[in-house]
């Protein structure tokens, strides 16, 4: 599932640090928890994935968590923008390894490490 311009819409920045806003009226949102939104951690991969593809203009899918780390919860209503860092981008013939964090600020509410590989 797709949740580029569903969940979230990029609103600026560059390559390595997009501006992004949460969407609070998402249906995610209603059962991830009810009166107190908290986006899931499977999301936040899936928004990493989907930037990359945008980034390297081609399609890709998960394969390997290496790290995950939550360190703040990422609300819509309370961290409805937020920033995504991408720290370092390895790309091989068969797909890439991101490291970065997400941001509210200054504040950095999520770490991760991920692998994905071509989906073409």
């Amino acid at each position: 599932m797709r949740l580029l311009n569903e969940m979230y819409s990029i609103v600026g920045g560059d390559d390595d640090n997009i501006q992004i806003r949460l969407q609070p009226q998402h249906f995610i949102y209603q059962a991830h928890f009810p009166g107190m939104p908290i986006t899931p951690g499977v999301c936040l991969v899936q928004i990493v994935g989907e930037l990359l593809e945008r980034r390297l203009a081609m399609r890709l899918k998960l394969s390997e968590v290496v790290n995950l780390k939550f360190i703040a919860l990422i609300s819509p209503i309370d961290n409805p923008l937020m920033t995504v860092c991408l720290q370092s981008v390895d790309v091989s013939a068969d797909g890439c390894h991101a490291r970065g964090v997400f941001k509210d600020g200054d504040e950095i509410k999520t770490k991760f490490s991920i692998k994905y590989i071509s989906a073409e």
